[in-house]
């Protein structure tokens, strides 16, 4: 094996780099270093869907760091916290003396804010420019695919979106073409955004981010029915709530007014849509079906953390929280190879306090009046 030579590697740098290394720059969306613009991405489809349902980079979340106390501001606190008397208190024993008493404890230092990501003036360059599309971001991070309750499809949303991140770049750089390049890069050449949305959407950005989706497209299995992109991180029991009885209520309403009306493949639609229903409800209140349970159970927490019904802990991960979508099969794809997520096989030790549970069991818990009874179901 070859030594390494530094001074080699050292002239090499020095070429390639006269001026120092560069600040990080990315324009990859797996990345952390991400600026979160779709215009220069390498897949800006993904990206701008992405900042439709709300999603921010952690590129874009980065705080200023404050300038932190000064040396002699600290140790004037230090000194202040301590008693004067404290040291003559050993040198003078006096009857019946009440020695003063003992100086509060100092109030605990603020919290050091994190420093600053940093990045070239590129990617800020970049991330100001995402200013201007937040506009045209969601509010709740549910971006239904069919106009439901007075909100546009999701394909004109995004097509919007798209048109302002590179107008808003350099005006005129939207062309005629734009758009089929861009359809023509994840494989839909000669269709359109809707397609793309309802048929290849979800499993390439289940691809893209290694098979963690953070946008779920969940729907209700008909090509006309009910879908819509959900942003997981913004999906708690009230977003849930909302999905079901605001965005497919009202698609619900509207084909139950379609079969009064005689409208075709309304009945069907209905149909679905109530099935729908149903199972979000489940996983809303983590039932069980007599054969599967809709919960999440996260083995290395204890019995007085697991969740009852929707009440996701994001620090938990995709794989854990995803499980009841999965079970009930509301999303575009549920099982591998297109999603591929499972639970068949864990290394990991559970903690003492963790129940015992084999991999294959769903778990419930129901609240009594002195505590909580918990059950373990078979599936």
């Amino acid at each position: 094996m070859a030594e390494f030579s530094l001074a080699h590697w050292q002239q090499v740098a020095a070429e390639r780099y006269p001026d120092g290394l560069p600040q990080p720059y990315s324009d990859d969306p797996t990345q952390w270093l991400f600026h979160g613009h779709p215009q220069p991405a390498t897949d800006p489809l993904q990206v701008a869907v992405a900042r439709l349902v709300g999603y921010r980079w952690p590129a874009e979340q980065q705080t200023t760091p404050t300038a932190p106390n000064t040396p002699a501001n600290g140790e004037f606190q230090a000194k202040s916290a301590s008693s004067p008397l404290e040291t003559c208190a050993s040198s003078y024993q006096i009857d019946n003396f009440d020695p003063p008493a003992p100086a509060p404890a100092p109030a605990p230092a603020p919290a050091p804010e994190k420093a600053a990501m940093a990045l070239s003036d590129a990617a800020h360059a970049w991330i100001a420019r995402c200013t201007a599309l937040s506009e045209l971001t969601d509010d709740d991070g549910i971006v239904c695919l069919p106009p439901v309750r007075g909100e546009k499809p999701a394909s004109e949303r995004l097509l919007s979106l798209l048109i302002a991140a590179w107008e808003t770049t350099e005006p005129g750089s939207w062309k005629a073409g734009t758009l089929d390049k861009l359809l023509s890069d994840v494989g839909c050449a000669g269709k359109g955004l809707d397609v793309w949305l309802r048929d290849h959407f979800f499993e390439q950005h289940a691809k893209r981010f290694q098979h963690r989706p953070f946008i779920w497209h969940v729907w209700d299995g008909l090509k006309d029915g009910f879908a819509a992109l959900v942003n997981y991180h913004l999906l708690d029991a009230k977003n849930l709530e909302r999905l079901i009885h605001t965005y497919l209520g009202d698609w619900i309403r509207n084909q139950e007014a379609g079969v009064a009306n005689g409208t075709d493949g309304a009945p069907l639609r209905l149909s679905a849509a109530l099935a729908l229903n149903k199972k979000l409800e489940a996983i809303q209140g983590g039932e069980f079906d007599g054969r599967v349970g809709y919960d999440i159970f996260v083995r290395w927490k204890p019995l007085a953390e697991q969740p009852i019904g929707w009440m996701p802990d994001l620090n938990d991960g995709v794989r854990m929280n995803i499980r009841p979508f999965m079970t009930a099969e509301v999303l575009r794809h549920n099982k591998k190879p297109k999603l591929n997520i499972t639970w068949d096989k864990d290394r990991g030790k559970d903690v003492e306090s963790a129940p015992s549970k084999p991999r294959n069991q769903s778990f419930a818990c129901s609240i009594e009046t002195a505590g909580t009874l918990c059950s373990i179901r078979n599936e």
